[in-house]
């Protein structure tokens, strides 16, 4: 599963043996030029009933006792019911999940089901960091968080880390993004700290990276890796 959404990652891989030596450049530019916020930003948790993301969302259906209980939506923004079958949830409020399990009620089982759903665990932003950090993996954030703070989360960079090689991906105007940032002048007030944006994608160089994925660029034709970017 990660493996398949970091597909665009491998790209820089790819194009450039990550060795951990401390340096910039790459294939990934330096002080992008419009790398702002992402096509749709989550608003805060305390906010509008947005589901997200590994939030926990209670379904009630009148009359199918067997489907009311609580749903986790999935790293993809799924939730899988009995009858239903996997529904995209992430991005929806309530209401119009509701009538989307609805629909799909009505067209197999019963007539003008009566559904309701409610937010009952919202976790928030979630942010992916990996690469060369202490404790890579998705991390639910809530309101602002900048690069530094996302980085902490995952118990800050490992020793092999090059931490003037920081990539940040995300979707803006419909395609995939990039830009890298050098964390050692950020930590020193030199750069801006950037502001990191539920469903951004970090990723720290160094040589834990290459062993990680060594195995898997491998076995990946280079066409698909550059298409999926």
């Amino acid at each position: 599963m990660l493996i398949r959404k970091l597909l665009p990652l491998l790209a820089l891989a790819v194009l450039l043996p990550l060795t951990g030596c401390a340096s910039r450049g790459g294939p990934v530019p330096y002080d992008v030029a419009g790398f702002g916020k992402p096509d749709t930003v989550r608003p805060d948790v305390s906010g509008t009933g947005i589901i997200g993301s590994l939030d926990v969302v209670n379904v009630t259906v009148f009359q199918l006792p067997e489907l009311n209980r609580d749903y986790q939506v999935d790293p993809q923004g799924n939730i899988a019911m009995p009858l239903v079958g996997v529904v995209k949830a992430d991005g929806l409020t309530s209401t119009e999940l509701a009538q989307d399990i609805s629909g799909r009620l009505a067209a197999r089982y019963v007539r003008s089901p009566s559904v309701t759903v409610a937010i009952k665990q919202a976790v928030g932003q979630t942010v992916t960091i990996e690469g060369s950090v202490n404790k890579p993996g998705m991390y639910p954030v809530g309101g602002k968080i900048s690069l530094l703070r996302a980085v902490a989360l995952a118990a800050g960079p490992s020793d092999d880390a090059n931490i003037k090689r920081v990539v940040v991906f995300r979707q803006i105007n419909g395609q995939r993004a990039a830009a890298a940032f050098d964390l050692s002048v950020i930590r020193i007030g030199q750069a801006p700290d950037p502001e990191i944006f539920g469903n951004d994608i970090v990723v720290i160089d160094g040589s834990k990276l290459t062993r990680v994925y060594r195995d898997f660029l491998q076995a990946v034709p280079l066409l698909y890796v550059f298409n999926a970017f």
